[in-house]
């Protein structure tokens, strides 16, 4: 009953990855050192790093060439179920695995195109194509994402097609399948 549950996933947005910035801020004022306060910022502010990390050793195992892959982001805004895009920790995962991957495509059907093209200079792709996708990584249990089902998600990959579900929406427990 008092008990709220949480799950793993890039925290972004305008409260949770900024907020305790400022309460630490005034703690080393006050000359106290908020060690669990700055460590859980620093696991969450890594978590892409954590996750490319992981991609890549996956995508070895499966033969695939980041250089030659076609990959899908299901989310970009800061939340599941809003349109909100600020401080969204998806673009520090697309960014950063940009560097490695030769495609990425990006499809939210909750966040307005202009302002991520204008925040972010990323186009947000419109449709989704079927058989195409060499990973694809679903990163907000959008309701219109769950409503698609996994099958349907699953389609937009290749025969040989990582899925890391990284908010466990379908693939309750792995990451990947």
């Amino acid at each position: 009953w008092n008990f709220m549950k949480f799950y793993p996933g890039l925290v972004g947005g305008h409260c949770i990855s900024v907020d305790p910035y400022y309460l630490t801020h005034i703690a080393k004022l006050k000359k106290y050192n908020p060690k669990v306060i700055l460590s859980g910022r620093k696991v969450n502010d890594s978590m892409h790093n954590f996750i490319i990390n992981s991609s890549i050793k996956k995508f070895k195992s499966y033969d695939l060439n980041p250089k030659k892959m076609k990959v899908l982001f299901l989310g970009f805004s800061f939340k599941e179920n809003c349109s909100d895009i600020r401080n969204s920790k998806i673009f520090n995962l697309y960014s950063n695995l940009k560097r490695k991957i030769n495609k990425i495509d990006v499809f939210d059907p909750y966040v307005d195109k202009n302002d991520v093209f204008k925040t972010y200079n990323l186009k947000i792709i419109n449709t989704l194509k079927k058989n195409y996708y060499d990973a694809i990584y679903i990163l907000l249990s959008h309701k219109k994402f769950k409503n698609m089902g996994y099958k349907k998600i699953r389609s937009f990959g290749k025969k040989k097609c990582v899925v890391f579900d990284l908010k466990n929406v379908f693939l309750k427990g792995n990451y990947s399948y």
